[in-house]
């Protein structure tokens, strides 16, 4: 069974419809899970890290002698206790990268889409019949957005005029049809779409390879 979404121009003015035919996929919350943490830890740069004592630069010399003091014994200024010391189990730059296969992402791809189109998440413009200035852009949003939720504007992969338009508008996402991931369609945000990026996706997505 087909869904029917109204087009609309930045004037939130209907030009149109569109037609789209829910894939109907299922996936298991276990299987949701792992595409999302596959995303989500590829995401981390592993660029973090500490100092050991090994690391810190101090002089070597003794701080005071071992004896007659009266205070306790150091050997080092390099030690994880003096301040500007090295630092214990502190983070090391690593990198992780876990992977899945390319059947399972445009899997997961399909099951979100189907879910924020259930959901009425998705609005759809055509960029032929928009207007190019950031007011009006704005203002249609606003019109759209009636729950005032974060939102993604998904576009195609040239489009430097709708770019243009949308990218100083706070709270206003942009992502490229060619490169959307699950994890940008797990949000609890509004997705509006360009009706040429629309098609991409889909067209990108209905194949498992």
């Amino acid at each position: 069974m087909s869904l029917t979404l109204p087009i609309y121009n930045l004037e939130a003015k209907k030009v149109g419809d569109y037609a789209y035919t829910p894939f109907e996929e299922k996936m298991s919350a276990a299987m949701i899970a792992q595409v999302l943490r596959v995303y989500r830890t590829n995401q981390h740069q592993g660029t973090a890290q500490a100092k050991t004592r090994g690391e810190v630069s101090h002089p070597e010399k003794k701080p005071w002698r071992q004896k007659g003091t009266g205070r306790a014994r150091h050997g080092s200024r390099n030690s994880p206790i003096w301040v500007g010391g090295g630092v214990t189990f502190g983070p090391r730059a690593h990198t992780k990268r876990l992977t899945l296969s390319s059947a399972l992402k445009q899997k997961a791809m399909r099951y979100f889409l189907d879910q924020e189109m259930a959901q009425g998440s998705v609005v759809v413009f055509n960029e032929a019949h928009s207007v190019a200035k950031t007011k009006e852009a704005a203002s249609f949003l606003a019109s759209v957005n009636s729950f005032r939720l974060p939102i993604v504007v998904v576009l195609q992969a040239k489009d430097e005029k709708s770019t243009l338009v949308f990218r100083n508008i706070p709270g206003v996402t942009i992502r490229r049809a060619s490169l959307l991931s699950p994890l940008d369609m797990n949000k609890k945000a509004l997705y509006v779409f360009a009706e040429g990026a629309l098609n991409t996706l889909v067209e990108r997505i209905s194949h498992d390879s």
